[in-house]
């Protein structure tokens, strides 16, 4: 299930809307190559993808750049948001992910970076489409819009024969 929510229901929220955020927070755009691959190796070692199975053919310019980030712990990306910009102008978080010992924090300091970078180059009715593909995604999007309501997405394989 798919749930569209403004960007001024995101900035509306408190536990989101906060300017401060550790350091080791890194947007796209200031990450080299080298780093970004091997933290989607560390993705891909750790069996997630996010809603994109070829996760590691995307270049790094297919996400928002400004808006996702990384966690960056020493040189290692630790952590993912990645975003990205659909062709009718609507934004779809592809990534949520973070390993180590301080995960949940790292994944809520992210989400706030992610909150702030996009309240700052998105307009606030901006359409944020979230696909609730997992049960920790459902959970997050419930805690978040509890009044949201979704659209049914057909997924699947299909055999010809």
């Amino acid at each position: 299930m798919d749930i569209c929510v403004k960007l001024s229901d995101i900035t509306s929220n408190r536990a989101l809307m906060s300017k401060k955020f550790p350091k080791d927070i890194t947007p796209l755009s200031k990450m080299e190559l080298l780093q970004f691959r091997q933290g989607i190796s560390n993705c891909l070692f750790s069996g997630v993808t996010g809603i994109c199975e070829d996760l590691a053919l995307l270049p790094k310019e297919w996400y928002d750049e400004d808006v996702s980030c990384a966690f960056v712990d020493g040189e290692c990306a630790t952590g993912f948001f990645l975003v990205h910009m659909l062709p009718d102008g609507s934004v779809m978080p592809v990534l949520l992910f973070a390993s180590g010992v301080d995960s949940k924090r790292n994944i809520l300091n992210m989400l706030r970076y992610a909150t702030l970078a996009a309240s700052q180059k998105y307009e606030k009715d901006s359409s944020i489409i979230v696909r609730r593909h997992e049960d920790r995604t459902r959970k997050l999007a419930q805690y978040l819009f509890p009044e949201a309501r979704g659209r049914a997405v057909n997924a699947g394989e299909r055999e010809e024969s």
